[in-house]
């Protein structure tokens, strides 16, 4: 066995350099950093939304990245546009953070604006900026960090605020971007419509590379929308993600608001402008995928990522919460020491399945809804890459019902691709129509060669009578 191990070890470090596609671990962000608020009549009060959330409550140190969006999934709620600059707040008399309106105008006159939120904490690459005399060129503030300088390929995101570390800011009704300055090799903050840059402006900014759930998107067309092609975003209506427009690949103005929507004809999310003003051909976006921790989407899997192990090793072990058969061709694969950078879509470990002739491996887990919870249906979805793959693996869940019925769901058609191909995203859903009383997942390989690498294993019951509208049905008017 432990020949087996170090061949195994050493196949994958040959295959390292071959995984030129994929994620790089610091895009991972954790599933509950991230969820979707939506402005109601009960939750408005002046020019602000207070948000009401277990990750941001008394947590004056929390850092909040925010979007806009047409609309959320899990409510039936009419989207609206929001055609105003926004920022963040926290209310020491209440505890709680706030959405508010950087025009100062009522957000009563926003019932129903949604918004997906980030919530970071203070670290290495999440950080307060303020404008001051001594960072301030035109109408640019320039950021002065170990992360951003001398680093033109760094993602960087931002949302004003009026409260930094303690300190009380002022408000900046204006559309924002980011850009990187070949002269002063710095990042900076600026201005759509150029105009000069005021003093104690105060903003939330966080630092990724490219890679995986992080990428720049531009624009093609001369549209107010465009429209965005990733696999974690491609027909996922709960999909969330934080935006900021990016100067620096074409050098292109927008001088717009902007939000995000779901287009549920094409099932495609999008990019687009709060005026419905055209965009710029090669107006740029700095696109950060994260994951709802909504009650809508539920993920029921305990360690769908992979992230946490239940043996003693960083690697080559089983991963907490699965069950697993033959660890020698199917295990938990991590970056180890920065070694294999690419092993995982996101975060730092995956799951390795190895093919063997006249072997096979299995992961499984089951989940049992809550009593009496009537869920009648299930969502899969994945992400798999090929390293030279044989065909015969396959991902699918035996769905169990209350009466002592039972149903299957495959998250493909067909087992998964041979050969060798980037990550990619699969997904199936199904309504069985008749009370869960239990799931179990199962990751299997048959593979007489090859690697299938397996992340980000999401597994979700629901009743469908309790999502609602998942999504904007109809056009954006």
């Amino acid at each position: 066995m432990k020949k087996l191990r170090i061949f195994l070890f050493l196949t994958i470090l040959a295959t390292a350099s071959m995984l030129v596609q994929g994620g790089g671990g610091s895009s991972a962000i954790p599933k509950d950093n991230m969820f979707a608020w939506t402005s109601l009549s009960g939750n408005v009060t002046a020019n602000y939304t207070t948000v009401d959330h277990l990750l941001t409550n008394a947590n004056d140190q929390a850092r909040l990245f925010v979007t806009p969006s047409y609309g959320v999934g899990g409510t039936s709620n009419p989207a609206i546009y929001y055609n105003r600059g926004h920022g963040v707040w926290y209310n020491n008399i209440t505890s709680r953070w706030t959405i508010f309106n950087q025009d100062s105008i009522a957000m009563s006159s926003a019932i129903n604006a949604a918004f997906h939120v980030e919530v970071r904490s203070p670290s290495a690459n999440t950080f307060n900026h303020v404008s001051t005399a001594s960072n301030i060129s035109a109408a640019v503030t320039y950021i002065d960090h170990p992360l951003t300088n001398n680093t033109p390929s760094a993602l960087v995101f931002i949302t004003p605020t009026l409260t930094a570390n303690g300190i009380t800011y002022n408000y900046t009704n204006k559309a924002l971007g980011v850009f990187y300055s070949n002269s002063q090799n710095k990042w900076a903050i600026f201005f759509q419509d150029q105009s000069a840059m005021a003093t104690d402006l105060a903003f939330n900014v966080y630092v990724l590379n490219a890679g995986g759930s992080t990428y720049i998107h531009e624009a093609t067309t001369a549209s107010y929308i465009t429209t965005l092609n990733h696999p974690m975003l491609n027909n996922n209506p709960f999909a969330r993600m934080t935006v900021t427009q990016n100067y620096t690949p074409n050098g292109v103005y927008n001088d717009h608001q902007i939000g995000v929507w779901y287009n549920s004809g094409s099932g495609r999310w999008t990019v687009f402008n709060q005026d419905i003003s055209p965009m710029t051909i090669g107006a740029a976006f700095n696109i950060n995928i994260l994951e709802d921790n909504t009650e809508v989407v539920r993920q029921d899997l305990l360690n769908g990522s992979f992230e946490v192990e239940s043996g003693v090793d960083n690697s080559f072990s089983v991963p907490q919460g699965w069950f697993a058969s033959n660890t020698s061709l199917g295990y938990r694969f991590c970056n180890l020491y920065g070694v294999f950078l690419n092993a995982s879509y996101a975060g730092d470990c995956t799951l390795v399945m190895v093919g063997a002739p006249s072997n096979s491996a299995t992961f499984a887990q089951t989940y049992r809804p809550p009593v009496g919870s009537n869920r009648t249906a299930v969502e899969m979805s994945a992400m798999v890459r090929g390293i030279g793959q044989a065909s015969g693996a396959t991902i699918f869940a035996r769905v169990f019902f209350t009466n002592g019925g039972r149903g299957i769901l495959r998250l493909s058609s067909t087992d998964i691709n041979a050969g060798t191909y980037a990550w990619k995203y699969i997904y199936a859903q199904r309504d069985f129509g008749q009370a869960i009383q239990r799931v179990r997942i199962s990751i299997v390989t048959q593979d007489p060669t090859g690697t299938l690498y397996v992340d980000n294993v999401r597994l979700e019951t629901y009743n469908p009578t309790l999502r609602g509208d998942e999504a904007p049905l109809i056009p954006m008017p």
